[in-house]
């Protein structure tokens, strides 16, 4: 959870119980417009409690408010297929999720369901135990093959950063942008933390407009998405979207 101090103008990460001053991440207090926020906002429902219902809600907030995206499990898309024929919202997929060791096969199997009902977006789960091992070949093998089967929709990878030192998020990053990757994503809010303003901040600094990035797992106040949009991300994945609507509301 994140919060902000602003008499002593620092950056409070209570997941990793780190401080950063303002000036490390070079955030000015611009205020971001609600609607501006959520046009950035890629509502996320991946666990395993999903139902209909849900998903009804979901495409209803995104119709009503003009959230970015709506990101849900290929096999619930192409049940709903006939909800998603006059939407004003992209649709996006994950795939190999949550953890990124399936074989091809089966991400390949992923795709052309998504292929066939018309997703905008793959949000991809990098193999991440390959790159834990060093076996960076693989990794951009699996996601070069990737790249060729989505042609020109947007891909996002997500690399689990909580699992990476710095080094390793950066020689991630570097991976996929040789595989002509569009977004890095934090992470699958499946790990052991989500995502972290620091790890955002260090990509931007890195790589600023090589590569585009997607913060996600925990964000669930408008205050947070603000801090990561601040902080370098270009999108967010959220799944807990009420705060963000209220303050919507109020303007």
């Amino acid at each position: 959870m994140f919060h902000v101090n602003y008499k002593s103008t620092e950056l409070i990460c209570k997941q990793k119980n780190e401080i950063f001053r303002e000036e490390e991440f070079n955030i000015m207090k611009i205020y971001i417009e609600p609607r501006d926020v959520i046009e950035k906002i890629d509502i996320t429902y991946l666990k395993g409690d999903i139902t209909n219902e849900i998903i009804k809600k979901y495409i209803a907030y995104c119709e009503r408010y003009n959230f970015y995206g709506l990101c849900l499990p290929i096999s619930k898309l192409y049940e709903n297929k006939e909800l998603f024929s006059q939407r004003s919202f992209k649709t996006i997929t994950v795939i190999g999720f949550p953890f990124g060791y399936d074989f091809m096969d089966n991400k390949s199997i992923e795709i052309s369901y998504g292929k066939n009902i018309g997703i905008d977006e793959y949000d991809v789960v990098m193999n991440i135990s390959k790159f834990l091992e060093n076996d960076y070949k693989t990794v951009l093998q699996e996601l070069t093959g990737i790249r060729k089967l989505i042609k020109n929709k947007i891909m996002k990878v997500i690399i689990e950063t909580c699992y990476l030192s710095e080094k390793q998020i950066i020689d991630a990053v570097k991976l996929l942008i040789d595989a002509n990757v569009d977004y890095v994503k934090t992470s699958t809010g499946f790990g052991s933390s989500g995502a972290r303003l620091s790890d955002v901040a260090l990509i931007k600094d890195k790589f600023g407009d090589k590569i585009k990035i997607k913060a996600s797992g925990g964000i669930k106040t408008y205050e947070q998405a603000v801090l990561f949009l601040k902080a370098g991300a270009d999108r967010l994945g959220m799944s807990n979207v009420e705060d963000i609507i209220v303050q919507y509301e109020r303007n």
